[in-house]
């Protein structure tokens, strides 16, 4: 299985220093590192009203060498009633679905947005496995602000771009881009969105986010649609060594 190096003083040298002060506090050492899983809890509000919050355990899978995730959710809808939520992006193409008592009832529909939002969401989920963020195949940067930078990600046909910005001691605060596609009545629909992040915690010698929060920048105000915490994290080294915490 391919590996990546996790940081080198030579990419260091060529990404803006902002980004390089938070690559030194979020990775310690050297080492290949292959992926991540990362255990979520948290809650989760469906559908484009979202009025009730809904209890959510999810696990979600990083790769490093191309662009790939895979998010498996067990969303609580009431006592004993639980709906299978399934997000990818595999091989270029980004995926969502969802199923009751197995069966499934929602996919979305294929298109070039969906694939676009998709590599958005590993762009920016890159917190929990900072070594996507060091410059190097598909991946650029561009300062932005004392305290911001721009990056971009290509995979294949897809390019995507996230404006990061970065705290006093170097961590990732915020993710934000003008407009990553919603899915409105079956249409996409570019949405401004935005990502907190906060109380870092060291897994194995990488600083990751425990909480974050995923909203929609909508006219009439912040929607926040998606709240968790890390439950545990698993890194895979070429080593076959792994750690787990949180």
């Amino acid at each position: 299985m391919p590996t990546t190096s996790v940081r080198t003083d030579e990419k260091l040298l060529c990404i803006p220093d902002v980004v390089a002060r938070y690559l030194r506090y979020a990775i310690q050492g050297n080492r290949q590192v292959r992926g991540v899983t990362v255990s979520q809890q948290g809650e989760i509000r469906l559908g484009a009203s979202g009025e009730h919050w809904r209890s959510f355990e999810g696990t979600e899978r990083f790769g490093v060498d191309r662009p790939a995730f895979e998010w498996d959710a067990q969303i609580r809808l009431a006592p004993l009633m639980t709906i299978r939520v399934r997000d990818t992006y595999l091989n270029g193409k980004g995926s969502t679905s969802a199923s009751l008592l197995g069966h499934t009832f929602m996919n979305a529909r294929p298109a070039p947005e969906l694939d676009a939002g998709a590599l958005q969401r590993y762009l920016a989920e890159a917190v929990w496995l900072p070594s996507v963020l060091v410059a190097g195949p598909g991946i650029t940067w561009q300062r932005l602000a004392r305290q911001t930078a721009i990056a971009t990600l290509r995979d294949g046909p897809t390019s995507v771009s996230l404006q990061f910005t970065f705290g006093e001691i170097g961590e990732i605060t915020q993710i934000f881009t003008p407009a990553r596609y919603r899915s409105v009545g079956g249409d996409y629909v570019p949405t401004p969105w935005l990502v907190r992040c906060w109380d870092y915690i060291e897994v194995d010698g990488f600083h990751v986010p425990e909480r974050t929060e995923v909203s929609w920048v909508l006219p009439d105000g912040l929607f926040t649609y998606w709240r968790a915490r890390v439950r545990w994290a698993d890194f895979e080294f070429c080593s076959g060594s792994q750690a787990n915490a949180a």
